[in-house]
């Protein structure tokens, strides 16, 4: 590896390093959490995820299967964390502890079952088709949490 791509791996790795130490401090050490604190913690865990595999998968073609595809997972809870934090901070009340786990459980258990079930090497067109649905679903979650924050802007 040339010295440029190494410091490119160092600097795109330090990202999602900040972004695993951000999200152990919500979801671990701060005290006083509220439920928003958890939601925001899940999502900067989740882009850490999908940013550290997406490095690793940049500089090595030949990546391990199973961590292209808990990438891949992470990514389709991007969309839903984003939502559920956005919510959880906008909305007075504590709506969200009865049901906020319907938002993801539904994601969770598809990227399980797609993941047991295809070959993400031998069955590139459903994990195209399964990608393009995520960045649907990121699309659709970004403007439903623009529409949520309509009242702080």
């Amino acid at each position: 590896m040339e010295f440029n791509q190494q410091l490119i791996f160092l600097f795109s790795a330090l990202g999602a390093i900040n972004g695993f130490a951000l999200s152990s401090y919500f979801l671990l050490i701060k005290s006083e959490k509220q439920l928003s604190d958890y939601f925001l913690g899940g999502l900067l865990l989740m882009l850490s995820i999908r940013i550290i595999k997406s490095v690793f998968r940049h500089f090595n073609p030949d990546l391990f299967e199973a961590f292209i595809e808990i990438g891949i997972g992470a990514c389709s809870l991007i969309g839903p964390f984003l939502l559920l934090y956005v919510w959880s901070s906008t909305r007075k009340g504590n709506q969200f502890q009865r049901y906020w786990w319907a938002l993801l459980l539904p994601f969770i258990l598809t990227m399980i079952v797609v993941s047991y079930r295809f070959s993400y090497y031998d069955d590139r067109a459903v994990w195209s088709v399964i990608i393009q649905s995520i960045y649907r679903q990121w699309l659709l979650c970004i403007l439903i949490a623009g529409y949520s924050l309509r009242s702080v802007f």
